[in-house]
């Protein structure tokens, strides 16, 4: 039975130990990654605990309400979210697991402008990072 050693998604090492590995396992690991996407999400939520939960790798907003939120998904170090806001309103970013999102407590969570993106990269402490992408291609 032939399987990948690597998902697509990058959450699961290579086995350890010496071994040959199938070059177009290689390819396909590494070539062109297919990631999760959710496209037209509508925020929810005014805290941490009712806020839209992110489960895509990437997710785009369509409505966005006043004082609306995501949380982002509790993943392993070295994990990414990308989340665009083509909302009308501010969104609010917060994290569920008591980390923090660029120093900010993440049940406060960050906010993510209109018309923005960014990318959310969880650190090996747990904590969280983000960075804004830029302008949309014209």
């Amino acid at each position: 039975e032939r399987r990948p050693l690597v998902a697509k998604s990058f959450n699961q090492p290579f086995t350890p130990g010496p071994r040959l590995i199938d070059g177009s396992d290689l390819n396909s690991a590494f070539g062109q990654p297919v990631l999760s996407t959710a496209d037209d999400a509508v925020a929810t939520g005014t805290t941490v605990a009712d806020a839209y939960p992110l489960l895509a790798a990437v997710t785009r907003f369509g409505t966005v309400a006043a004082s609306t939120g995501a949380k982002l998904k509790n993943l392993p170090a070295g994990g990414v979210q990308v989340v665009y806001n083509a909302g009308a309103s501010t969104l609010t970013v917060y994290d569920a697991s008591g980390s923090t999102i660029d120093g900010t407590a993440g049940a406060t969570g960050v906010s993510l402008s209109a018309a923005s993106r960014a990318q959310f990269t969880r650190l090996a402490g747990g904590d969280w990072v983000s960075a804004l992408l830029g302008a949309v291609s014209s």
